[in-house]
């Protein structure tokens, strides 16, 4: 299921969505190259905002590659 979900993630073509460069197969396992996208890790701000008592409501779900970091919001330039 993965690997036919990864390869009609790399037909998606968006401003907002990071681009899927290549998925498959290796020796180790299932791979997923995705664009790097340069911002800030969701994790990193959702703590600092908690920590100075701001909540947010939880609406939806949040879908993001695994691993550490792996959601990134995209903010206007200069935000």
């Amino acid at each position: 299921m993965f690997l036919a979900e990864a390869r009609l993630a790399t037909l998606l073509q968006h401003q907002n969505i990071a681009t899927v460069h290549d998925v498959g197969q290796g020796p180790e396992g299932l791979f997923l190259v995705m664009e790097l996208v340069d911002g800030w890790d969701l994790g990193v701000l959702l703590r600092s905002a908690a920590l100075r008592g701001v909540r947010f409501l939880r609406t939806g779900r949040l879908h993001r590659p695994s691993g550490p970091g792996g959601a990134r919001p995209c903010l206007p330039e200069g935000a």
